[in-house]
């Protein structure tokens, strides 16, 4: 008879630690779960970067559609940010549209094929031939001409990579330049913008009176494009 406890109370004691083990899978099991369900609705923040505007007169929309709402315009080169956001148009035959942040701090949607996301302004000094690679050997027929403005995706010791309109181009040219034919600097590039805008008159009288109006601009003064723009004032008379 005492055996016979004795064994009832060790088959109690397997079975309580049994319940207990099954007990603490089932609560580890639960545990991991809902960690993973924590995990699941972890929502990352939209990334942030420096962009430029690759179009004259590039449309900024309230809604990611060609039919959305015209809120303004962005002139080529010019400074932007871009959210990373991007939405197709389903309605024009699939063209994406990327969000856009304005210096002032406006928003809205922009065509993304037209916007240099991780990237700066940049205008060619001179006419600068496009080469495929960084590489010499890569030379193409196409260049950038004098005044051009582009955006600078990356730089090494004498290319930089760019993405840009070229004045006589159609659409959209990739390539690499030299690197000593650009400059980034802010009054530069306002000279070459406008300077751009004053090439394209087609009477002489408005080319010369929108040249003038850059020569007799004090803030344009020092601008490496100066000795460029009297000659072609001159080239008018």
């Amino acid at each position: 008879m005492k055996n016979l406890f004795q064994l009832l109370f060790i088959l109690l004691i397997l079975s309580a630690c049994g319940g207990g083990g099954q007990q603490t899978a089932e609560t580890t099991a639960e545990e991991t779960t809902e960690e993973t369900a924590e995990a699941e609705v972890v929502v990352e923040e939209p990334t942030e970067v420096k962009a430029v505007c690759i179009w004259e007169n590039l449309s900024v929309r309230e809604e990611p559609k060609k039919k959305g709402k015209w809120k303004t315009s962005l002139s080529k080169g010019e400074k932007i940010t871009t959210t990373g956001e991007t939405m197709a148009d389903a309605e024009d035959d699939g063209r994406e549209y990327v969000k856009v942040i304005l210096a002032d701090g406006e928003t809205g949607w922009s065509l993304k094929d037209l916007v240099a996301s991780d990237a700066y302004p940049a205008a060619a000094l001179k006419e600068t031939t496009i080469y495929k690679r960084p590489d010499i050997l890569t030379k193409s027929d196409k260049s950038f001409k004098q005044f051009d403005i582009v955006a600078v995706k990356s730089v090494n010791d004498k290319f930089a990579e760019v993405v840009g309109k070229r004045r006589d181009g159609k659409w959209i040219d990739k390539g690499y330049v030299m690197i000593d034919n650009l400059t980034d600097n802010d009054v530069d590039l306002a000279v070459a913008k406008f300077t751009d805008q004053a090439i394209a008159a087609e009477e002489d009288s408005v080319k010369r009176a929108k040249l003038d109006e850059i020569l007799n601009n004090e803030m344009f003064q020092d601008s490496r494009f100066f000795v460029a723009v009297e000659e072609l004032y001159e080239s008018t008379l």
